[in-house]
C-alpha cells in the first residue's frame, strides 16, 4: 500500500519476493520491474509505456493481455500469494509450457476454491479454510480489475474483518450472512466494553451519551434478533413446503429444519420470556421430528431422534397450552403432538396416556373450535393411533369402528378444503385402514370398495404434482391393498399384477431419494408380497428372486445404520422369513435341475450376507439383537446344506 500511495507498481509480487523477519515482519523485495504511474496520463496512455515483464505464475490476466496494468495487477498477485499459503500451490495448479495455453489458464479458467484444493492435499499445514476466507481470496483473483478490491488496503481490511468476525465486504450483504455473523459474535460483551470505555474517557458529563448509544445498540440488536427469527421461520414454513415437493429432498429438508431450529433454540435462550417465539419452535421440532421418523412420511427412519423432538415440543408448550393464556390453537397443536408421541409407544395394545392427553385437550374445546379442519386433523389422527392399537391386539371389530370414526374426521376435514392435497391424503388413508381391517374380517368386497375410493383420491394428487414422492407412494399403497384384496379372492393373477405396479412406484421413489427409509421400507413390503404370491402360484425361483431382492433392500438400510437396532431388526426378521421360504421351497418346489441350482446359490449368498453383516455390528449392538433370527438361520444353513446338489 505504501508503493501504491506513491504511484508505484511492483508488477513482480509472489512468495520468493517476500521476507519475513525473525519478528514476523514481512518485506516486500525486488521492485526491478517495479513502474511508477503518471497520474496526469489515463490508463490507457500509461500501459502503452509498460512492456511486458513479469513472473507467470503471478501475472493478472491483463498483464499476460497486455491490457493497461494499474495497482489491481498487484492485488492479483497478493491474492496468488494468499491462495499458495493456504492451498500449497498456484491457482492453476502446473502451468502451462506454451504462452497460448498460459493465457488461456490465467484469462479463462476459474481457479478451484483453495479451500477445495486444501481439502485434497493433507499436506498444506492449514486447516479447514472457511468461506469467508475463499471468498476474500476469489475476489482478489477476479478476471476483471474493477472487480478485484480496490487496493492493498481494502484487501488487508477484509482480512482484518475476517479475523474479527465482521462480515467481510467480499460476501454477498444477505440477511442470512449477515446473521450468522451476527450470532457468532458476542454483542452484550461488545457492548459493555464499549460503555466502560466511555465512561473512562467521558466520565460523568457523557451520561446522557451513552444512553443515546445503549439505545442504538438496543435497537440494533432487536432488528438483528428478529431478522434471525424471521430468517429461522421463513426455513421452517415456506422454504421446507417448497423444498418438500422435490424429489430426493429427504436429507435436505432435515438439514433446513435442524439448522432453523438450532437459529431459534439460541435466540431462545436470550427471550425466555418470550411465549410466541416458544410456540415457533415447539412448531419447529414438530416439523422436525417429520422428518427424521415419522411412519407415512419421507423420513431418514431416525424414531429415536423423532421421538426425542417431539418431547422437546411438547415441554416447550405445555406450560403455555395448560396456562391461563392458552388459545384454542396451542391447544389442538399440544394435543396432536400427545397424538404422535402415542404412536411412538409401544409399550401396550391399548391407547395410551398420549391418546388421554389428546383427548382431554380435545373435549376442552369450544364448539366452534372442535368443528375446525386444525382440530378435526387432529381428532383423526387420534383415532387412527386408537385403531392401530386395537388392530395390534387382534380386536379387529373394535379397529373398525375407530377406523370409521377416523375416515368421518378425515372426510369432514376434506369437505372443508376440497383442494387441500393433504386433506385428500389424510381420507385416503382412512380409507385404506378401514379396508385393510374389513379384509381381516372376511369382507373383501367392501375392502376392495375402500381401496377404489383411496386409489381415485391417489391418482388425482398424483396426476397434480406428478413429482410429488409422497403421492407416488400413497398410490403404490392403494394399488398393493388393492392386491392383497385379491389376494384374499384368490385372484392370485390379478394380485400379481397389481403388486408389480405398486413396487415399479416405490422403486422409483427409492432410486430418486435413497435416504428416504420409508420408501426403501415400503419397497421390502412389497417385494415381500410378491415372493408370497409367486410361492403361491407354484413358481418357487420367481419367490426367491423376490425375497432375495427384499433382503438386499434391507440390508443396505441396515448396513448405513448399524447403530440403529431398529433397521437391524427389521432385516434380521426378514432374512429368517425370506431364507425359511425360500428354503421350503427348495426342499418340496419343483423345478428343473438348472433352477434349483441356482435358487440355491442364491439363498446360500442370503445366509452368508446377513452373517457378514452381523459380524460387523458395534460390540454394544450385536450382543443382544436378533439373537432367536440368528440362530433361526444357523439351523436353517444347515438344511440347505442337506440339500442334494443340482
Amino acid at each position: 500500500q505504501y508503493a501504491h500511495q506513491r504511484l508505484v507498481i511492483h508488477r513482480d509480487i509472489k512468495c520468493g519476493n517476500v521476507l519475513v523477519t525473525q519478528d514476523g515482519v514481512p518485506k516486500l523485495l525486488d521492485f526491478g520491474i517495479a513502474k511508477l504511474l503518471n497520474p496526469d496520463l489515463d490508463p490507457e496512455q500509461q500501459a502503452i509505456t509498460m512492456e511486458r515483464v513479469m513472473t507467470p505464475e503471478s501475472a493478472s490476466p491483463e498483464q499476460l493481455s497486455g491490457e493497461p496494468i494499474t495497482v489491481a495487477a498487484d492485488v492479483y498477485a497478493l491474492g496468488v500469494v494468499l491462495y499458495r499459503l493456504l492451498a500449497g500451490r498456484t491457482p492453476y495448479g502446473d502451468l502451462p509450457a506454451s504462452e497460448a495455453a498460459l493465457i488461456e489458464a490465467v484469462c479463462e479458467r476459474v481457479p478451484e476454491l483453495p479451500s477445495a484444493v486444501a481439502r485434497r492435499q493433507h499436506d498444506t499445514g492449514v486447516g479447514p479454510i472457511p468461506a469467508d476466507v475463499d471468498l476474500i481470496v476469489m475476489k482478489a483473483l477476479r478476471k476483471e480489475p474493477d472487480r478485484r478490491y480496490g487496493s492493498a488496503a481494502q484487501l488487508a481490511d477484509d482480512v482484518r474483518r475476517y479475523l474479527e468476525g465482521r462480515p467481510i465486504l467480499a460476501a454477498p450483504d444477505t440477511l442470512g450472512y449477515r446473521a450468522r455473523k451476527f450470532v457468532t459474535r458476542n454483542r452484550w460483551a461488545v457492548a459493555g466494553a464499549a460503555a466502560v470505555v466511555v465512561t473512562l474517557c467521558a466520565g460523568v458529563a457523557a451520561t446522557s451519551w451513552q444512553a443515546r448509544v445503549a439505545s442504538q445498540q438496543r435497537a440494533r440488536a432487536e432488528r438483528e434478533f428478529n431478522a434471525v427469527r424471521t430468517l429461522a421461520n421463513a426455513v421452517l414454513g415456506e422454504l421446507h413446503d417448497a423444498v418438500t415437493k422435490l424429489p430426493g429432498s429427504v436429507a435436505a429438508r432435515e438439514v433446513l429444519l435442524r439448522r432453523a431450529t438450532d437459529y431459534l433454540d439460541t435466540l431462545s435462550a436470550d427471550a425466555a420470556a418470550d411465549v410466541d417465539l416458544r410456540r415457533e419452535l415447539a412448531r419447529g421440532y414438530r416439523r422436525l421430528a417429520q422428518v427424521q421418523g415419522f411412519q407415512g412420511l419421507a423420513n431418514l427412519g431416525d424414531t429415536d431422534a423423532a421421538r426425542r423432538s417431539l418431547e422437546r415440543a411438547a415441554s416447550l408448550l405445555q406450560p403455555i397450552a395448560e396456562g391461563g393464556g392458552a388459545t384454542a390453537r396451542d391447544r389442538i397443536e399440544l394435543a396432536d403432538i400427545w397424538v404422535q408421541l402415542g404412536k411412538f409407544d409401544r409399550r401396550g395394545h391399548s391407547p395410551t396416556e398420549q391418546y388421554d392427553r389428546a383427548r382431554a385437550l380435545l373435549d376442552a374445546l369450544p364448539a366452534a373450535n372442535r368443528s375446525t379442519a386444525d382440530a378435526l386433523r387432529v381428532e383423526q389422527g387420534l383415532w387412527y393411533g386408537i385403531a392401530n392399537d386395537h388392530a395390534r391386539a387382534k380386536n379387529y371389530a373394535a379397529a373398525r369402528d375407530a377406523y370409521v370414526n377416523e375416515v368421518r374426521a378425515a372426510d369432514a376435514v376434506f369437505h372443508l378444503s376440497p383442494d387441500d392435497m393433504d386433506a385428500s391424503r389424510n381420507l385416503s388413508i382412512g380409507y385404506k385402514q378401514l379396508g385393510a381391517v374389513l379384509e381381516l374380517l372376511g369382507r373383501p368386497d367392501e375392502a376392495i370398495d375402500r381401496y377404489q375410493r383411496a386409489m381415485a383420491l391417489d391418482r388425482a394428487r398424483t396426476e397434480r404434482e406428478p413429482a410429488r414422492a409422497t403421492w407416488r407412494l400413497d398410490l403404490s399403497f392403494a394399488i398393493g391393498s388393492m392386491g392383497g384384496a385379491l389376494m384374499a379372492k384368490d385372484d392370485l393373477a390379478g394380485a400379481l399384477e397389481q403388486y408389480r405396479q405398486a413396487v415399479d412406484l416405490r422403486r422409483a421413489v427409492v432410486a430418486e431419494d435413497p435416504n428416504d427409509d420409508f420408501a426403501q421400507t415400503s419397497l421390502a413390503r412389497g417385494y415381500a408380497r410378491l415372493a408370497v404370491i409367486a410361492g403361491r402360484m407354484k413358481d418357487a425361483p420367481a419367490a426367491i428372486d423376490w425375497d432375495a431382492k427384499r433382503l438386499e433392500v434391507l440390508r443396505g438400510r441396515a448396513a448405513a445404520h448399524l447403530d440403529r437396532d431398529r433397521a437391524w431388526a427389521d432385516y434380521a426378521a426378514a432374512a429368517a422369513e425370506a431364507i425359511g421360504r425360500s428354503v421350503d421351497l427348495l426342499e418340496k418346489g419343483r423345478m428343473t435341475r438348472g433352477a434349483r441350482r441356482a435358487a440355491a446359490s442364491r439363498v446360500r449368498a442370503m445366509v452368508e450376507q446377513f452373517q457378514a453383516l452381523d459380524a460387523r455390528r458395534p460390540p454394544s449392538h450385536a450382543a443382544g439383537g436378533a439373537a432367536p433370527e440368528r440362530e433361526q438361520i444357523r439351523r436353517l444353513q444347515a438344511r440347505l446344506a442337506r440339500l442334494p446338489p443340482g
